[in-house]
């Protein structure tokens, strides 16, 4: 009951919200400059490819777009 409730008053389901602040979190190590590779390893990926396919999903780039993106800005 309590995953209906969850899913009813954010629209996700916990294991997709989990992902999603995961996600987020690796969007903010990209800003400080922490390597893609250490970054979906701290997340849980235990693939380089799971990670960068998840994150494309998230955000519509590439975690490396995403480093080239806030080194310019």
């Amino acid at each position: 009951m309590a995953r209906r409730v969850f899913r009813a008053e954010i629209g996700l389901t916990l294991k997709a919200y989990h992902r999603r602040a995961r996600l987020i979190w690796a969007r903010d190590a990209l800003g400080r400059g922490e390597t893609v590779k250490s970054i979906a390893f701290a997340c849980g990926y235990t693939h380089l490819g799971n990670f960068t396919r998840a994150y494309r999903q998230e955000f519509g780039e590439s975690p490396t777009e995403t480093r080239q993106r806030t080194r310019q800005g």
